[in-house]
């Protein structure tokens, strides 16, 4: 009886380590979820000003040819 116990005891405690993992999962996900529109915006930021900065050096020098990203 007291083999049994101790058996059911450590399934019950290895289940809810997965599932304790698995809640970690789904809020590291969720948590980069909700920082990607914050992310997406300072790339697009960091492209304007890539652009803005290759209109001006073609300004300056006509024949240059910007390296492709």
């Amino acid at each position: 009886m007291f083999s049994f116990t101790v058996r059911a005891m450590v399934y019950i405690v290895l289940e809810l380590k997965e599932l304790i993992g698995t809640c970690d999962l789904l809020f590291k996900t969720f948590s980069c979820w909700r920082t990607l529109p914050a992310l997406m915006g300072l790339q697009r930021q960091q492209e304007a000003r890539k652009a803005r900065w290759r209109e001006k050096v073609l300004q300056v020098v006509p024949d240059y040819t910007p390296p492709e990203d």
